[in-house]
């Protein structure tokens, strides 16, 4: 048997206010992607030329008002590939940005008609409550502090904690109540049907974003526990950031920390292999400028450090006597590899928006890595001492939103 996947629910204040705004009007809405490029595939250590899409998706949304004040909202959104007729849905992997097979958990396999954003809710002066699958507060707080802007294009500028998780309890408080600052919280009872009796824990997640109009600001906060019930241990988030904007320019700097120590150690120390601290901070530089006639320059620094970080790879042969005590202990297809690494991503964008619903640009990424033993590779998981260390990546790309 195998667990059932949960998540963490929440949705923006900003669109509960349209919802209430717009009484009983049920809207389609969603946007299309489509981006040739030259991209690093990562098990070859070369480039190839392809094409993707990033979070394409379609969804309904309306509000329904109820009596005394009350109104019900709803929502259900599903991504699907415009470039690709196969199975491989956008979004899915783009915005579950993973660090280990651990602190994934609980993401789900996003499979059928509601694999996005889908919720039903209530909202009134109290603030909102919602039931269903979203972003998580989390994610929602860096997003909407500004500073991250071209997320679903060949930068990928994200933190790693960046999930959309499935069936939670969440609430939006009211903005107004707490001058102006959006606070969501989100809690997921995590089920491990695989235990011999019941386990039950909890995913937690809370986001903030204050503004400082005065000063032009806007200052994201979030903290994450995410339970993993394989071990019955938790993996933390935890980031702050904040974003200046003016007329024509904008620039944030953000840092994030996750620890899974405990439940990596915990995971690997029963068979055999010792567990080292698992810590992973991200800093985040995002600049925009924004030219005459809609086009903007779109520059972004991002580094992600592991310290003895424990991943795990799929090369059974990295180490033979690791692979033969996997094996006898289950048949791991896996086995877990210490990294201690850097990874330095330089990206750079130019692009046109034709007002609020087309945009075409041209994007460049260099991501380089550096570990002291020579493993680790860029854009993947795997582990090899023949990795490549470097990568330049370029994406030509058009959205339209609807």
């Amino acid at each position: 048997m195998k667990a059932i996947k949960l998540s963490v629910a929440a949705v923006a204040a900003l669109a509960v206010s349209a919802f209430a705004a717009d009484g009983d009007a049920l809207k389609p809405y969603g946007q299309i992607t489509g981006e040739v490029g030259s991209y690093f595939v990562g098990n070859q250590a070369k480039n190839a030329i392809s094409v993707k899409s990033y979070s394409s998706r379609f969804g309904l949304t309306g509000a329904h008002g109820l009596a005394g004040g009350l109104t019900a909202v709803y929502q259900v959104e599903a991504g699907f590939n415009p470039v690709n007729s196969g199975n491989d849905v956008p979004g899915v992997a783009e915005d579950s940005a993973k660090v280990t097979p651990l602190t994934s958990y609980g993401q789900g396999d996003n499979a059928g008609l509601s694999n996005r954003n889908s919720y039903v809710g209530l909202a009134g002066g109290f603030g909102t409550v919602l039931i269903g699958n979203h972003d998580t507060p989390y994610k929602l707080a860096a997003r909407g502090s500004g500073g991250i802007s071209s997320a679903d294009t060949i930068s990928e500028l994200r933190l790693l904690t960046d999930r959309r998780l499935e069936g939670a309890i969440a609430y939006v408080a009211p903005a107004a109540a707490i001058g102006g600052t959006t606070l969501a919280l989100a809690i997921v009872p995590v089920v491990d049907e695989a235990a011999d009796e019941p386990n039950n824990g909890f995913h937690y997640s809370i986001g903030a974003i204050v503004p400082v109009e005065a000063a032009g600001l806007k200052i994201g906060l979030g903290y994450e526990s995410a339970h993993v019930p394989l071990v019955d241990e938790a993996v933390t988030s935890l980031f702050a950031g904040v974003n200046f904007a003016t007329s024509g320019f904008s620039v944030g700097a953000y840092y994030e920390q996750i620890d899974a120590s405990d439940a990596l150690k915990k995971a690997v120390d029963p068979l055999g292999v010792k567990g080292d601290d698992a810590i992973a901070t991200t800093i985040l530089v995002p600049v925009t400028v924004s030219l005459s006639d809609g086009v903007f320059v779109n520059l972004a620094f991002r580094q992600v450090s592991f310290d003895k970080f424990t991943g795990f790879s799929d090369l059974q042969a990295y180490d033979a006597d690791i692979a033969k005590a996997f094996a006898k202990a289950g048949g791991f297809s896996q086995v877990p590899v210490v990294f201690d690494e850097s990874v330095t991503q330089i990206s750079a964008e130019i692009g046109k928006n034709w007002g609020k619903d087309f945009m075409a640009y041209l994007g460049v990424k260099n991501s380089a890595a550096k570990n002291k033993d020579g493993t680790g590779a860029i854009g993947t998981a795997t582990a090899t001492k023949e990795a490549k260390k470097s990568a330049t990546e370029f994406g030509l790309g058009m959205r339209v939103s609807f």
